[in-house]
């Protein structure tokens, strides 16, 4: 059992003053009993030099012994003397007692002893040795008899003792209440400060140590709340900034376990769910970062590409660690920061392709204006040759300048599509029904797909979705799209599927998605789709997609391009659709 502060004072204290109580009676008790017995003692010694007086009384003037003892005898059996015992060599001359002799548990040893005092437990007893007669004089006292009167008495103490003891119980009560209840309401009080409730006040009214120990409470109390407050609103002003960074950060402790982290790590965490860098997700890339910034004592910061396996698309993480100094040298933990920068590098990218295709076409425009007259001459010489020669030529020889002028031709159209690409005038932008455009280009190309066996589908959430550009330029990227998504499958087997949706709520903006299940494109490949004259097949031009970009950021518009050698690919356009909120 647990006992509170007021037992602990008050048990202690009553144990120690009934200790000292017993101790005092028992003092007490004792002393008194050898005082009475003491007493006694002395009475008989004072009788029996009465006796002895007597005696000698008797013995004056009178020589005959024996007649004297006779006489004496006769005289003290004639008085009440007492309980007395008179012996002569160990035989009794008198016994007024009732005490037998025969009985008797002492030993008197030597009866001519000067003086004896033994106490038993019934009886007190005088011995002396009466020499004149050769006698032992006994003299007894009955022990009960003589302290029945100090039991009785003893009563009365040990009743007063108990009333004393009873009365100083309760006034220990009282004193060890006085001093414990200041106490058990200080206690009271720190509970509810540990709850948090620091408004509160206690109040002692007393001037003792016990009232200035409660003034001192108070003022500690307001101290602690002011830090407490403080502190409060640090820590807020301090979450506050980690909640609105951008940035996912994430706090480690030195042993490299978290101790917080803010929404944005657990955003991008998630975001990031299913997406590996050298077969490793994003959680094992922190904790390895972690462990090598432990071991180098050397902050880390570094690019990281995650790929995601289902689809092949890209996250770019900026990651940096840095290690938390404590003010005396010491490593206390470690900062870590990261950011999915995958939008500011695909905007990189777009400036980057930007730069190159404008390039590009300045080159194209001036190549172009240089190359195709000295073609339109070669082939018209040969074509003057070719019929000057035609009673001659036979063969391989015809055949020769046949295939001749097909490159020819093939030069020719290159040229002309740059020309056109360099040329372009400016777009004309009207609200367009995409699932009506996409109709009308899958409908051109019907036969070609049946003859090759590509099934192609239209998925739409909303059919009356438009987009805002030049009417021509979109069918324009829509067939180039298509055609290229026909050419990437397999014949009997290929599937294209366009999807259609808004990006947000507000249907400002919306997305269309050609998607196929070709041949794919390799990652490393992906970002030279656009670029001018590059191409996978092998009688491409390279320009098709060129020229599908350029129609895209002609009319304020976005490409993308998802792709995973031997999966598929996917293009995604995005432009604004011209309904509410837009502005010309």
């Amino acid at each position: 059992m647990k006992l509170n502060i007021e037992n602990k004072i008050l048990i202690p204290f009553v144990i120690l003053f009934f200790i000292s109580m017993t101790v005092l009676l028992a003092t007490s008790f004792r002393n008194d009993y050898n005082f009475i017995i003491d007493n006694q003692f002395r009475y008989m010694d004072e009788r029996m030099n009465e006796l002895e007086r007597s005696f000698d009384y008797s013995i004056e003037g009178n020589n005959n012994a024996i007649l004297i003892e006779q006489e004496v005898i006769k005289e003290m059996q004639a008085v009440d003397v007492g309980d007395l015992i008179i012996l002569k060599n160990g035989n009794v001359l008198l016994n007024s007692s009732e005490y037998s002799v025969a009985d008797k548990k002492w030993d008197l040893q030597d009866e001519s002893t000067a003086e004896i005092h033994y106490v038993d437990d019934q009886y007190i007893m005088t011995s002396r040795y009466y020499e004149q007669f050769e006698w032992t004089l006994l003299l007894l006292e009955d022990k009960k008899q003589l302290l029945s009167f100090f039991y009785e008495s003893y009563k009365y103490n040990f009743l007063t003792g108990i009333i004393f003891l009873t009365l100083s119980l309760q006034m220990t009560i009282l004193i060890a209440g006085n001093i414990t209840k200041p106490i058990q309401k200080l206690v009271k009080f720190c509970e509810l400060i540990g709850k948090g409730e620091y408004e509160k006040k206690i109040v002692f009214k007393r001037k003792d140590e016990i009232g200035q120990l409660g003034l001192a409470f108070n003022q500690m109390i307001d101290q602690l709340n002011a830090s407490i407050n403080e502190l409060i609103s640090v820590k807020n002003y301090n979450q506050d900034i980690l909640i609105n960074i951008e940035k996912g950060i994430v706090i480690f402790d030195f042993n490299g376990d978290i101790l917080s982290k803010n929404p944005f790590a657990n955003q991008i965490i998630e975001e990031f769910d299913g997406y590996l860098y050298e077969s490793q997700d994003l959680i094992s890339i922190i904790e390895q970062i972690v462990f090598l910034t432990h071991v180098e004592q050397i902050s880390k910061n570094k690019l990281f590409e995650f790929v995601r396996s289902s689809d092949g698309d890209i996250k770019v993480l900026d990651f940096y660690l840095s290690i938390m100094w404590g003010q005396k040298g010491n490593v206390r933990g470690y900062i870590c920061s990261f950011n999915d920068i995958t939008e500011r590098r695909k905007l990189e990218s777009r400036i980057q392709r930007l730069d190159r295709l404008a390039t590009a076409g300045r080159l194209a425009s001036g190549v172009a204006h240089e190359i195709r007259n000295p073609l339109t001459g070669m082939r018209t010489s040969i074509q003057v040759l070719k019929k000057r020669l035609k009673n001659v030529l036979s063969g391989n020889n015809e055949i020769m300048l046949n295939r001749l002028i097909k490159e020819i031709d093939r030069m020719n159209k290159l040229v002309s599509d740059l020309l056109d690409y360099s040329t372009r005038g400016d777009n004309q932008p009207a609200e367009v029904n995409v699932y009506q455009s996409v109709t009308d280009i899958l409908a051109l190309l019907d036969d070609e797909m049946e003859s090759k066996g590509i099934v192609a589908s239209i998925e739409l959430k909303d059919k009356s979705m438009n987009f805002f550009i030049d009417p021509a330029h979109f069918n324009q990227i829509l067939l180039n799209l298509i055609k290229n998504a026909m050419d990437a499958v397999n014949p009997y087997a290929g599937v294209i599927r366009i999807e259609g949706r808004y990006t947000d709520e507000t249907r400002i903006k919306a997305e269309l998605t050609i998607s196929d299940n070709g041949s794919g494109i390799p990652l490393n490949l992906i970002e030279k789709v656009f670029d001018p004259f590059f191409t996978t097949k092998a009688d491409g031009t390279g320009l098709g997609l060129f020229v599908v970009h350029e129609l895209v950021q002609q009319n304020d518009g976005e490409i993308d391009v998802y792709g995973v050698k031997n999966e598929g690919t996917q293009m995604i356009l995005r432009f604004k659709t011209g309904g509410d909120g837009y502005e010309q």
